[in-house]
């Protein structure tokens, strides 16, 4: 489906200001997307956060939350980062 990522925020922490990439797609399939789509922008697939979980996500910081949108991802309010997690539950909790 599509891959999204959260305007950047500053958290205090030592990186900067930080982005949430995950896939809007539940389950094993949402995990394959997104892995991919890391990959292409250089992420390591062990660096994904709550693998198998509704809250399955990189954290991007630095040049690489540019290039997450030059890839193809799409940029969106964080309540709707909050949205997808919220429906991708429900297949967590029926799947």
């Amino acid at each position: 489906m599509a891959i999204f990522l959260d305007r950047p925020l500053d958290w205090g922490h030592r990186f900067g200001p930080s982005s949430h990439l995950l896939s809007d797609i539940p389950g094993v399939d949402g995990t394959c997307e997104l892995t991919e789509f890391g990959f292409q922008i250089g992420l390591e697939p062990v660096w994904l956060q709550l693998r198998g979980s509704a809250k399955e996500h990189f954290d991007l910081f630095g040049p690489r939350i540019d290039w997450a949108v030059e890839a193809g991802a799409s940029l969106i309010h964080r309540r709707e980062i909050v949205r997808i997690i919220r429906a991708k539950r429900t297949f967590y909790s029926f799947g």
